[in-house]
C-alpha cells in the first residue's frame, strides 16, 4: 500500500481542511479503491476523531503521537499531505518531506515561501475536495508520481535544471536539512568519509549562490 502521511497537531491552522480532506475521504462515492490502496498515519497530538472516523470507514489508520526521530518515521512514508487552512510562513515539516523525497501534496498556504513547483516537484490543491481525485490518480500513476519529488529536489540541488530560482533562504534551509539527515543516514560509515562528503555539500551550496541576486538561477 502506499503510505500517506499526515504530520504536526491538529491545530487552528490545519483544523479547516483536515476536517474537510476527512469527511471527503469518508463521504465521497466510489472509493473503495483508496481504502485498497492507501494506509494513512497521521503524526502528532489530536487527530484522535480523525482516526476513529476513518477506521470507522474502512481504511487502514496509525495514530503516533510523537516520534523520538521524526525524520527516521517521515521516511516510512511515501506521500505527506499538508492541509493547511491559514498562512504561517515557511514550514518546516514540508521542507523535511521534500528534503527526504516524500511527494508533498498542499494548499497554497503549506508551500509558500518554498521554491518547489505544483505538478513538477509537489501537488497543490485549491479546494480540499481536489485531493481525492489527487490519490486515484496517483495509484493508477505510481511510477510517474514516484519520480516527482526526488528527481526534481535532486536535479535543483545540483543545479541541473528546471528554469526556476530557488531563494537563499531555502536553498539554506534544505541544504542544512540534507547534510543533517546525510550525517544520520551514514552515522555508521567511518567519521573521515562522512566529514568529507557533508563538507562537499556545503561547498556546493555556497559556490552555487547567485551573488547577484541573493538567489540561485537554476536554468540551463
Amino acid at each position: 500500500k502506499i503510505k500517506l502521511l499526515i504530520a504536526g497537531q491538529y491545530k487552528l491552522y490545519m483544523k479547516q481542511d483536515s476536517d474537510t480532506l476527512v469527511e471527503c475521504l469518508t463521504n465521497t462515492p466510489d472509493i473503495t479503491e483508496l481504502k485498497k490502496n492507501y494506509t494513512i498515519t497521521f503524526l502528532g497530538k489530536g487527530w484522535e476523531k480523525h482516526v476513529k472516523d476513518l477506521r470507522n470507514s474502512g481504511y487502514e489508520v496509525n495514530h503516533i503521537k510523537f516520534a523520538p526521530n521524526y525524520i527516521e518515521e517521515i521516511n516510512k512514508h511515501d506521500i505527506q499531505i499538508t492541509p493547511i487552512s491559514i498562512g504561517t510562513g515557511t514550514k518546516g515539516k514540508v521542507l523535511d518531506a521534500v528534503a527526504n523525497g516524500l511527494l508533498v501534496i498542499g494548499s497554497w498556504y503549506a508551500l509558500e515561501n518554498i521554491a518547489i513547483e505544483n505538478k513538477i516537484s509537489c501537488l497543490q490543491y485549491n479546494n480540499v475536495d481536489e485531493i481525492i481525485p489527487i490519490l486515484q490518480d496517483i495509484f493508477l500513476k505510481i511510477r510517474r508520481y514516484r519520480s516527482l519529488c526526488r528527481t526534481q529536489f535532486v536535479a535543483k540541488f545540483l543545479n541541473l535544471t528546471f528554469g526556476s530560482e530557488v531563494n537563499l533562504s531555502d536553498r539554506l534551509l534544505i541544504g542544512v536539512r540534507l547534510l543533517f539527515n546525510f550525517v544520520t543516514d551514514f552515522r555508521r560509515l567511518p567519521s573521515k568519509f562522512v566529514i568529507f562528503i557533508s563538507f562537499l555539500i556545503v561547498l556546493h551550496l555556497f559556490l552555487n549562490l547567485d551573488t547577484s541576486n541573493r538567489g540561485l538561477n537554476l536554468s540551463c
